[in-house]
């Protein structure tokens, strides 16, 4: 266990007894607020800068011409993914960045609504990966029976086939790994609840 989640446990404890609205809780939620807060924002940023310049790199690659019809699906899915992902990240977590107030609060308010926007996005991704997974499965397949029964050029059917084998292996390992952090986010989502609890009473 952290010093952080130590300080947590003795938060909660002392909080769940009425003895809260100290100045050591305060500093305590004040240093989680702060810290979160800065890593909300530079994750908003990087995903913003990142999604954009995916998007505008398959914008160019679209105007300049592909050479196949897959090779435009595959783009314009890629694209749509890539906005969709970079638009939940900026909605979700809208007004997540400081409290209404200074108070113990305000803070855990402004902590249980950033807890449940990671857990919203999270699930979101959870989504797409379960959609890219049967969509480029699926199409993917598809180029590969094509390929493999036109007999023209081998190397179609082995690339579709790479590919395939990437997604069956990549995308279910990412939406475990999302589902094992929504679980996560779930247990630190309880805890602030706890917290909460002896402030409303």
């Amino acid at each position: 266990m952290t010093k952080h989640d130590e300080q947590w446990d003795d938060l909660v404890k002392g909080w769940q007894g009425a003895e809260f609205e100290s100045a050591s809780d305060k500093a305590v939620l004040q240093a989680t607020v702060k810290s979160s807060g800065n890593k909300i924002m530079l994750e908003t940023v990087v995903n913003v800068t990142a999604g954009l310049g995916l998007s505008g790199y398959i914008i160019f690659e679209l105007m300049q011409g592909l050479p196949s019809l897959i090779d435009v699906v595959t783009y314009c899915v890629v694209l749509f993914i890539a906005l969709a992902m970079t638009l939940a990240s900026v909605w979700f977590r809208r007004g997540n960045y400081s409290a209404l107030a200074e108070d113990s609060q305000s803070y855990l308010q402004l902590m249980l609504k950033r807890v449940n926007s990671t857990l919203k996005l999270t699930k979101t991704s959870q989504l797409l990966c379960a959609v890219i997974f049967i969509g480029f499965e699926g199409l993917f397949a598809t180029l590969f029976g094509l390929s493999f029964l036109s007999g023209n050029d081998m190397a179609k059917p082995a690339i579709a086939l790479s590919i395939m084998a990437f997604i069956g292996v990549f995308f279910p390992s990412m939406y475990y790994f999302l589902k094992r952090f929504a679980i996560k986010v779930s247990a630190e989502k309880e805890r602030i609840e706890d917290m909460l609890e002896p402030v409303s009473k």
